[in-house]
C-alpha cells in the first residue's frame, strides 16, 4: 500500500494498492475529499489488513469544515447595506486558533479510522466513535 501526493495540486492525496505477488497494481483512489493527510507516526501510525485481504484500515485527518465564507464577497454584501449600519470590525474564521494535540504532535487535530475496501475501490471513514475519543 502506497500514499502519495498529487502531481499537479500537491494537496491531493492517492491511495495505491500494489501487490507483491507479481501481479503488479492493483487499485488506486484520488481520497481528497474524505481525509487531508495519513498518519504514519509512532502514535498514530496504524495500517491492517482484514482476514481476507478486501479491505484496508489506517488512519487518516478528516479536513475542517470550512464555515468562513470569501472575504470579497462579504465586504460587497456590506458595501451594498453599509447605509444604515455601524462600522464593525470583520475577522475570518479560518484564522482563529484550533486546538491540536500539542508537543510532538503538532499539526495533528482530528485523526480518524478510514476503511479502504478493494472489492469496490471506495474509501469510508468508521462511524460510531464518540466525540472526543480518537484512535
Amino acid at each position: 500500500m502506497r500514499f502519495r501526493k498529487g502531481i499537479k495540486n500537491d494537496k491531493d492525496v492517492f491511495i495505491e494498492v500494489w501487490s507483491g505477488s507479481g501481479a503488479g497494481f492493483v487499485s488506486s483512489l484520488k481520497a481528497t475529499d474524505k481525509l487531508i493527510k495519513v498518519y504514519n507516526d509512532t502514535v498514530f501510525g496504524s495500517i491492517s489488513w482484514s482476514s481476507d485481504e478486501t479491505k484496508i484500515t489506517f488512519i487518516g485527518e478528516v479536513p475542517e469544515v470550512a464555515n468562513y465564507k470569501n472575504p470579497f464577497e462579504e465586504m460587497k454584501k456590506e458595501e451594498e447595506s453599509k447605509a444604515d449600519k455601524p462600522e464593525e470590525h470583520w475577522q475570518e474564521d479560518k484564522f482563529l486558533y484550533t486546538n491540536d494535540f500539542g508537543e510532538a504532535l503538532v499539526g495533528k487535530k482530528n485523526p480518524a479510522i478510514f476503511v479502504f475496501n478493494l472489492g469496490d475501490n471506495s474509501l469510508e471513514r468508521l462511524q460510531g466513535i464518540p466525540e472526543g475519543v480518537y484512535p
